[in-house]
């Protein structure tokens, strides 16, 4: 938690408000209508100064399916835990303060928009794309901590 005490609330919302503008995401209220849209999604844990970047051809199921999972203990973490970052399924809709989705078929850039963003406000684990195990624990994206944190 100490991490997420130390970020700047000021900063994150400029970094947000940046990548919104430079980008086709516009802010929603209700997930209700895009139960059969497919698109990029951010959800916003403003608490925390963090993001989560995902695809999905099924918007509501999929941002429902992160606030409903339930992490095993052991999987709340990714590699050690100095340098794991959080599942955004660890947390709950009530953590999610805002959430920004661009609507497209065209769903094959998910890395370019993960890497886009300021990583100390990011709690995507891995790269987008993966498919095995192996792979996410390759390109996983450890949380780098500095002495301050």
């Amino acid at each position: 938690m100490t991490y997420f005490n130390n970020l700047s609330k000021q900063e994150f919302n400029a970094e947000l408000e940046k990548y919104v503008q430079e980008s086709s995401f516009k802010e929603i209220f209700d997930i209700s209508p895009l139960e059969y849209d497919s698109g990029y999604y951010i959800l916003v844990l403003d608490e925390y100064c963090q993001v989560y970047i995902g695809k999905t051809s099924n918007m509501k199921r999929r941002i429902m399916n992160h606030w409903s999972r339930q992490k095993e203990f052991d999987r709340l973490y990714f590699g050690s835990l100095e340098t794991s970052r959080l599942s955004i399924d660890s947390f709950r809709a009530l953590d999610t303060t805002r959430i920004f989705v661009s609507l497209t078929k065209d769903i094959n850039d998910e890395d370019i928009m993960i890497d886009s963003f300021d990583d100390k406000y990011i709690l995507n684990r891995t790269l987008g794309n993966l498919t095995s195990l192996s792979d996410a624990i390759l390109f996983r994206k450890p949380r780098v901590l500095t002495s301050e944190d």
